[in-house]
C-alpha cells in the first residue's frame, strides 16, 4: 500500500506540476495577449495622433491659402485703382494727344486749352506811348 500511496502521491505531484506548468503557460499567454493589445492600443494612439496633425496641418494650409488669396485680392484692387490714376494722369496731360493737332493747327500741340489761352493774350505794351499797341 505504501508503493501505491507513494504512487499516487507522485502521480499528484506530476499532475500537480502539469496544472502549474499549464497555469504557468495560460498567465504567459494572457501576458502576451495584454502586451499585444498594448502595442495595438499605442498603434491606435499614434495613428489618431498622425491623423490630428495632418488635420491640423491641412488647416493651417487652408488658411494660409485663404489668407495669400484675400491679399492677392486686394494687391490687385491697389494695382487696378493705381492704373487708374495713372490714366487719368496721362489723359489729363494730354487730353487729345493725337486728335487735338489734327483738328486744330493753331493749339501748338498744346491740346484745346491752348487755342482757348491764344484768344485772351494782350497786345504787348509799349513803355514809351504807355499805350497798347495794336497788332
Amino acid at each position: 500500500m505504501k508503493i501505491k500511496s507513494e504512487a499516487k502521491t507522485a502521480a499528484e505531484i506530476e499532475k500537480t506540476k502539469a496544472d502549474a506548468q499549464k497555469a504557468e503557460a495560460a498567465a504567459k499567454a494572457e501576458e502576451k495577449k495584454a502586451e499585444i493589445a498594448a502595442e495595438a492600443q499605442k498603434a491606435e494612439a499614434a495613428a489618431k495622433a498622425e491623423v490630428q496633425k495632418a488635420e491640423a496641418e491641412k488647416s493651417r494650409l487652408e488658411a494660409e491659402a485663404a489668407k495669400l488669396k484675400l491679399e492677392a485680392e486686394a494687391v490687385k484692387v491697389r494695382m487696378d485703382h493705381e492704373f487708374r490714376m495713372k490714366q487719368i494722369e496721362v489723359q489729363n496731360r494730354n487730353p487729345n494727344a493725337g486728335n487735338a493737332q489734327e483738328e486744330n493747327p493753331n493749339n501748338n500741340g498744346n491740346g484745346h486749352r491752348a487755342a482757348g489761352m491764344k484768344a485772351l493774350k494782350l497786345p504787348p505794351f509799349n513803355d514809351e506811348k504807355m499805350t497798347l499797341m495794336r497788332i
